[in-house]
């Protein structure tokens, strides 16, 4: 196999990288196809959140924390993209954190994760996120390394990883990839829509209106996702309902202590912090019948500063099967 070529960002057009795997073949809770296609053939755009903003300032940080903790020196690659060497077979491209000048070691990966995340890494390679799994095995193939290094810093500690790589597993995921890349993004047909919010602001910006009334009857198919969406529904408020009882239950254990500890985490029943804010309407209310006397004046100071805010869409369900009427708490 011949070694990895670096590439421009603009070659990157046309191919997926590895972080981008856990996407295309449905492992990833934050993506999916739909959302992958919106941005890298639709060319829709956000706003990056400050999780993924501060998780690429301490890249750098992390990478020499690896270096210092695992005694290998680590040849930091920011920014440098390589694709596949058996392009255009596989349209998969990596921009890999770290490599070891040894071509029979491997590279590094370098993630930031909050403690609300933190659940997510056991203690093997064997328990981390599958999306994460699929990114440094996406990293391997294309820089053919033996192996491939995680790590993980949350709080104040280091954690380290090593993902072995397995070539068979590695061509598995690799056509299953390829498969679903050129069936969709390559030909441009829209995957099916999943539940990402990517998906979801997308949806309310390209029909932010409706007209009145326009119900129309619905189609076999929809009929039986209606009747999935029913049934889902249900069982949610029944879950909801155990959730809440076994919350008042940890509660009467707790009484007046702050929670609950044990080999795998903590559970707290706390105070939050009191919060204080200035209610700016009631002043600007009480200063304009104040300092303002005449009942016409003011009618058209609150005119001039009254500001609508438009309304967005959301879904309704009602269902004669399920005796229900709901608004979706969930609506863009």
């Amino acid at each position: 196999m011949q070694a990895p070529r670096e590439l421009d960002l603009k070659a990157r057009e046309g191919c997926y990288g590895a972080s981008q795997l856990g996407a295309l073949l449905d492992v990833d809770p934050n993506n999916d196809k739909h959302a992958l296609y919106l941005q890298t053939v639709m060319g829709v755009t956000y706003p990056k959140t400050k999780r993924m903003i501060y998780g690429k300032f301490f890249e750098e940080a992390i990478l020499y924390a690896a270096c210092e903790e695992s005694g290998k020196k680590f040849q930091p690659l920011f920014n440098q993209t390589f694709r596949h060497p058996e392009y255009p077979k596989y349209h998969l491209v990596a921009s890999p954190d770290g490599l070891l000048e040894d071509e029979a070691e491997g590279g590094v990966d370098c993630k930031l994760v909050a403690f609300d995340q933190r659940h997510q890494y056991g203690g093997s390679a064997d328990e981390m996120p599958p999306r994460v799994e699929l990114q440094v095995r996406g990293c391997m193939a294309v820089c053919n390394r033996p192996l491939w290094y995680v790590a993980v810093w949350c709080g104040d500690r280091l954690y380290m990883y090593t993902v072995e790589r397995d070539i068979e597993f590695e061509h598995f995921i690799l056509e299953h990839a390829e498969k679903e890349w050129r069936r969709y993004f390559l030909a441009k047909v829209p995957p099916p829509i999943g539940g990402s919010k990517i998906s979801a602001d997308w949806l309310q910006r390209t029909y932010p209106k409706h007209k009145r009334p326009d119900l129309r009857p619905a189609t076999a198919d929809e009929i039986e996702q209606l009747r999935l969406y029913g049934k889902l529904k249900a069982e949610q408020k029944v879950l909801a309902k155990e959730r809440e009882r076994f919350e008042n239950w940890f509660k009467e254990a707790i009484k007046d202590r702050e929670g609950l500890v044990w080999d795998g985490g903590r559970l707290t029943w706390r105070t939050t912090k009191d919060k204080h804010w200035m209610d700016w309407e009631s002043m600007s209310l009480a200063l304009l019948t104040h300092y303002v006397k005449d009942a016409e004046a003011r009618r058209k100071l609150l005119e001039d500063y009254t500001k609508a805010k438009p309304g967005t869409r959301r879904i309704w369900f009602k269902s004669d099967e399920f005796s229900e009427e709901e608004e979706a708490t969930d609506a863009a």
